[in-house]
């Protein structure tokens, strides 16, 4: 079949070794971010209350909602390479809002612009990688370079996470501009090394709506691919809210800043353990990673009473068996799509994530103002293994 600039030919491998070095590198670089640690304590110094704070979230995860379809069918119609670099400008533009506005409603345009950031760059990161590994016909390595990057890029936040520690003697407003600074240098490796695969003229000459129809066409009518937006939507969304309240479950405990940053080195480590695992695991089916969840989940029912280096330990554990399983779940998603509007899919997926993070933030918010942020975080685990235990009724019973 014909495609556009098909004189381009099957990359060698030193092109192959290049564009992966490119993934790995982007992708780690991306996440030294300092402000990660610090920034939901920034917010509550600067007047932010534990419901604000949820509120905060909800917008970040409200505008994942409102973009991530629409601009997976953007990847999937235009240059994917193109919507990746774009992301980290937008992730840059958030962390400069912050520098400049420090209240609530800058903090909110803030996560709008990282929030559209994010979305640009999910789905259309994995779906390029799929498609540039399909050229050397060796998308059964996806789960290794997936699980890896990931890995690499949860180092690089426990990186961050130091570096933060250490930048705070010179004041928040520093620490946000070195955030600022390090999405726009991880997409240069992007800019300079990627070269995308030549899309197919059928493809090339599909409308945006097209693909967006396709895509979501696709994501309901695969029962498999509904099993996995339904548990991203709200199980494996829980990994990513929970770790949005480590920083002020630790502060509310008795932490220090500085302390809090590196006890949380060994959770990074653990949930890179876990990615980097997940290609190990991959024989892993749908019963196994959720009974994984559940196990993840009962590690954090202890925290509204747990004291000491018991809160940084369970938390540990948590975030290795919630890497583990959220890294083969996303590795499965890619297997189970058979249309070309791969990053389309892949966002649908994402937008469940958003939804369920909306929900789960509010049901933290409005329990942490009745109580405290760390009793919250244990009812709402609880919540995720009635969650987990309800997805393993429904896949027996759908036979997924």
């Amino acid at each position: 079949m014909s495609t556009i600039n098909s004189n381009q030919g099957v990359p060698s491998v030193a092109s192959k070794s290049t564009t992966l070095a490119a993934f790995y590198i982007a992708g780690g670089l991306r996440e030294i971010i300092p402000i990660y640690p610090l920034y939901a304590i920034m917010f509550g110094a600067n007047g932010v209350s534990a419901f604000e704070l949820s509120l905060l979230f909800v917008v970040w995860a409200i505008v994942g909602l409102i973009t991530e379809v629409p601009s997976g069918a953007w990847a999937d119609r235009y240059s994917r390479k193109w919507i990746v670099v774009a992301s980290g400008v937008f992730k840059a533009a958030g962390f400069l809002t912050w520098y400049l506005w420090q209240d609530f409603p800058g903090y909110a345009l803030g996560f709008i612009f990282w929030g559209f950031g994010s979305s640009l760059r999910s789905g259309a990161f994995e779906a390029l990688l799929h498609d540039l590994l399909k050229q050397w016909d060796d998308t059964q390595s996806f789960t290794k370079h997936y699980g890896r990057i990931s890995a690499l890029a949860t180092l690089s936040a426990m990186s961050g996470e130091i570096l933060g520690g250490i930048l705070i003697i010179y004041g928040y407003d520093f620490v946000l501009l070195v955030s600022m600074a390090i999405p726009l240098l991880a997409s240069i490796p992007f800019v300079v090394w990627i070269k995308e695969t030549p899309k197919d003229a059928l493809i090339a000459e599909k409308n945006y709506l097209l693909h967006l129809k396709e895509g979501i066409g696709e994501s309901f009518q695969n029962k498999s691919i509904r099993f996995i937006l339904a548990t991203t939507t709200f199980l494996v969304v829980a990994h990513g809210v929970v770790d949005e309240y480590v920083s002020p479950i630790m502060y509310e405990k008795g932490f220090s800043l500085s302390m809090i940053a590196f006890l949380a080195v060994p959770m990074f480590l653990a949930e890179a353990a876990g990615e980097y695992l997940a290609d190990e695991f991959d024989y892993l089916e749908f019963d196994h990673l959720l009974t994984l969840m559940i196990l993840g989940s009962a590690c954090l029912i202890p925290i509204f009473i747990g004291t000491g280096l018991l809160i940084p330990t369970l938390f540990t554990l948590y975030f290795f068996l919630f890497g583990l399983a959220s890294t083969i779940l996303a590795s499965k998603l890619q297997d189970k799509i058979s249309t070309d509007s791969r990053a389309t899919v892949t966002s649908v997926v994402g937008f469940g994530d958003s939804l369920g993070a909306i929900i789960w933030f509010l049901v933290i918010g409005v329990a942490a103002e009745i109580t405290s942020i760390s009793t919250a975080v244990s009812f709402f685990t609880v919540l995720i293994i009635a969650a987990c235990v309800i997805g393993l009724w429904f896949r027996r019973r759908l036979q997924i």
